[in-house]
């Protein structure tokens, strides 16, 4: 008996199975031997017809890791973003399924007498590391002297199965402001910042973001980092849901209070007749939850996240073959292995972690795909929805229910490019108790023309001009660059508007005392609610190369806005653009027409998707003959790199991509779909 069986690199392989106990059927996990000599996780995708190649070692499980909707939908996600299914398989599977066999090497009984130098260092090395792979030693030693020593009998050399370690979890141990104070490393403080944002990042996220993880170890040694062992998941009041059905449609898109939106959400579940997955864009979210819905749903709540330690985690996810169950989870929970799932729900679907780095995909596009997969509903949640949520709203293929219980007074402040409060706040502020502070370093600093009392304009585009590492130039047609930091239009001397966190924290402090009601963050955490709410400066989010940026400002913005309860004040130096005259007005909605009615005329998402295709030479001519005649190519500031940015509708061209990047493997960096 033959079985196809997928692998972690992509490749499929066809392996002989007789006699196997249990049978393994389609989305079962097996053990499989390499081409080296050690072995691998698969899982089975249905019966071979070739000459099998190898036999598999063992079937580890007593049912489906994942069930066949699942390789349906992989099937879907490897089209959309041209990635091996495989690798998506066991990117989105929890790293403790991924087993390899290993061949190790351990100290024998016999005393090592009379060797020399080098054979006592190497026999001494692995006795204080009790086992140590075999490819590590030889790599260290040499092969040669350590074939010797296992063929005398000084080290004994065994075949093992490898279960990955627990990644390890950081959370923030200290106060915002006490970690601001005793770090003074930009590095370190980047870092500070992003924890503040996700609550709680894995060593793995954190290397993906760019920090070492010897800065991570030095934080922790410091005691303003702890590592979490598992993450406590009854963190918080437990807060009590009247389960209210209110949802209709195969799709439906919620927004407004946290907990407006999940007693929509609890009562859809409840009443559902079989199983509801409830994915999260942010483990932080999900501590904030799971002790409400546990009180709900009992014993049929199942989680699946990064918080979850090994053994526990393999018991949920065979639970779930089960039924009946309801899954709260990060991404991996997309393929918790539901026979009967009736509700799908996104949680947050404009937070941060929509696209995990680690994944490279979108979760909105992923539990679309699920829905329609297996036929279940949809709820796409968030303080406001996405553009494309929107889109999906007007052109009634979503149904949406706005819940928005609490209307704060709101001020939209001028601010000066040097100021870090201005008289009006510091008026407005007096007497307040519980207030957040926000600060959005994100983007670029722009550059400021005191003398124009503006913003400098691209004299080429019109696009605001960003001034970093002495250098003033265009994110939007990247044609003007100069390191004159001089006003285009006037001559004058420009100047940096931005400033970060920790500034902040020190002008407020030293403006109003220290009162312990008062709160300082980059990000305004989802369902927190506060007397008063300062965006102290956020316009730095315009300033990022995207057509987005405006939409991400006026969801930061929106965000803000829900954890104010009596005041929301915002400043700025850019008053007049339409994000902020939406929320002056309290008309969310004259936004979202706005801004679809510019992408429409533009040819950008949810009209058109876009793919970013990143070369050494300019391939821009060839893309419009081949691929799409709706490409812009623009040289990167980095010489001799070249983005095409290519818009499509149909599937078909992702495929010409595709053929494209086969074709000029050497030439092409990077393909990425959905790029911003």
């Amino acid at each position: 008996m033959t079985f196809r069986v997928i692998l972690p690199n992509g490749r499929t392989v066809e392996v002989s199975g007789e006699g196997l106990d249990p049978e393994p059927g389609v989305g079962w996990r097996v053990l499989v031997p390499t081409s080296s000599g050690g072995g691998i996780t698969g899982v089975v995708l249905g019966r071979g017809r070739g000459t099998p190649r190898g036999r598999i070692l063992s079937v580890p499980d007593r049912g489906p890791v994942v069930l066949p909707h699942h390789l349906e939908l992989l099937e879907d996600l490897s089209k959309d973003y041209l990635v091996p299914k495989g690798v998506l398989l066991f990117k989105m599977l929890p790293s403790v399924f991924n087993w390899r066999q290993e061949e190790v090497v351990r100290v024998s009984d016999r005393k090592p007498v009379g060797l020399d130098p080098g054979s006592s260092a190497l026999i001494d090395y692995v006795r204080r590391r009790k086992e140590v792979k075999l490819e590590t030693l030889k790599k260290r030693f040499g092969s040669r002297l350590v074939n010797l020593l296992v063929d005398k009998g000084f080290l004994v050399k065994e075949t093992k199965w490898i279960q990955p370690k627990r990644k390890s979890l950081y959370r923030l141990k200290v106060s915002l402001e006490d970690a601001l104070r005793l770090v003074r490393d930009q590095k370190k403080r980047d870092l500070i910042l992003k924890l503040i944002e996700a609550g709680t990042m894995s060593e793995d996220d954190l290397r993906d973001l760019g920090f070492s993880v010897r800065t991570v170890r030095s934080l922790v040694a410091k005691g303003i980092l702890e590592e979490v062992e598992e993450e406590a998941t009854g963190v918080g009041p437990s807060r009590v849901f009247e389960p209210v059905k209110e949802v209709s449609g195969r799709v439906t898109v919620l927004w407004g209070d946290l907990y407006e939106v999940v007693s929509k959400v609890v009562g859809t579940c409840v009443s559902a007749d079989g199983s509801s997955l409830i994915l999260s864009t942010g483990s932080d979210l999900i501590r904030t939850l799971i002790p409400s819905l546990r009180g709900v749903f009992g014993d049929r709540l199942v989680e699946i996240h990064g918080g979850v330690s090994g053994g526990r985690l393999f018991k949920c996810w065979f639970s779930c073959l089960e039924g009946g169950k309801v899954v709260v989870g990060t991404f991996p929970s997309l393929l918790a292995p539901l026979p009967d799932l009736k509700v799908v729900v996104l949680l947050d679907e404009t937070g941060p972690g929509v696209k995990p780095p680690a994944l490279g995909i979108d979760l909105r596009r992923a539990v679309a795909h699920l829905s329609r997969r297996t036929g279940s509903a949809l709820i796409l949640t968030s303080p406001a929805p996405s553009v494309t949520s929107y889109y999906l709203t007007v052109k009634k293929i979503a149904t949406h229910r706005k819940l928005i219980p609490r209307r704060p007074e709101v001020f939209i402040l001028k601010r000066g490019s040097a100021e870090i409060l201005t008289e009006d706040t510091v008026r407005i502020l007096e007497g307040d108790r519980k207030v957040l502070f926000l600060v959005r370093k994100e983007g670029y600093s722009y550059a400021y023309c005191p003398r124009c009392e503006s913003i400098v304009r691209c004299p080429i585009c019109g696009t605001f001009l960003t001034l970093s590492r002495d250098t003033i130039y265009c994110t939007g047609c990247r044609k003007f660059r100069t390191k004159d930091l001089l006003c285009p239009e006037c001559g004058g001397d420009v100047e940096d508007m931005g400033f970060g966190l920790d500034r902040a924290v020190e002008v407020v402090e030293r403006t109003f005392g220290l009162k312990e009601g008062f709160n300082f963050s980059t990000y305004p955490r989802w369902g927190e609610v506060y007397d008063t709410v300062v965006v102290l400066s956020a316009d730095g989010i315009l300033s990022l190369p995207t057509f987005r940026s405006e939409e991400e400002f006026f969801l930061y913005l929106v965000r803000a806005y829900l954890c104010a309860d009596k005041k929301f004040v915002v400043q700025t130096t850019v008053p007049d653009v339409g994000p902020l005259a939406a929320i002056s007005k309290g008309n969310f909605e004259e936004f979202y027409r706005t801004e679809l009615a510019r992408r429409e005329k533009e040819k950008l998402p949810p009209f058109y998707r876009l793919a970013l295709i990143r070369s050494r030479r300019d391939l821009g001519a060839y893309i419009r003959k081949v691929v799409s005649p709706d490409v812009r190519t623009v040289p990167r500031i980095q010489e001799g790199v070249y983005d095409h940015l290519v818009r499509f509708r149909e599937r078909e061209t992702l495929r010409k991509i595709a053929d494209l990047r086969r074709r000029f493997g050497k030439d092409i960096i990077e393909v990425r779909v959905d790029p911003f």
